[in-house]
């Protein structure tokens, strides 16, 4: 994907269910202040070469951040393009992912 579309998905996931549920409700992510603070993380994410990635069910993918200790799955049949997360298991979570 390209900056642009990762930056547009980013903005998506970020003014979605992911935001009021991982951010504004829960307390996933308390440095975060704002969707657009928000969409910056998902977007690193995104395209950072050190980022972890692979393909789930359904067409989906996941991404994993060591440097935020954040996954982001790309849900691009969903109307939000997927969610954003810091699941208290890490990384393990991520790859029980399917």
């Amino acid at each position: 994907m390209d900056e642009e579309q990762a930056r547009a998905i980013a903005r998506r996931i970020s003014e979605g269910h992911a935001y009021r549920k991982h951010v504004v409700q829960g307390d996933d992510f308390p440095e975060i202040k704002s969707p657009e603070e928000f969409a910056e993380v998902i977007f690193e994410i995104l395209t950072d070469p050190a980022s972890l990635d692979r393909g789930l069910r359904d067409g989906r993918q996941a991404f994993w951040s060591d440097r935020h200790r954040t996954l982001v799955i790309l849900d691009l049949l969903s109307e939000d393009c997927g969610t954003a997360l810091r699941p208290a298991p890490g990384k393990a979570y991520f790859r029980g992912l399917r």
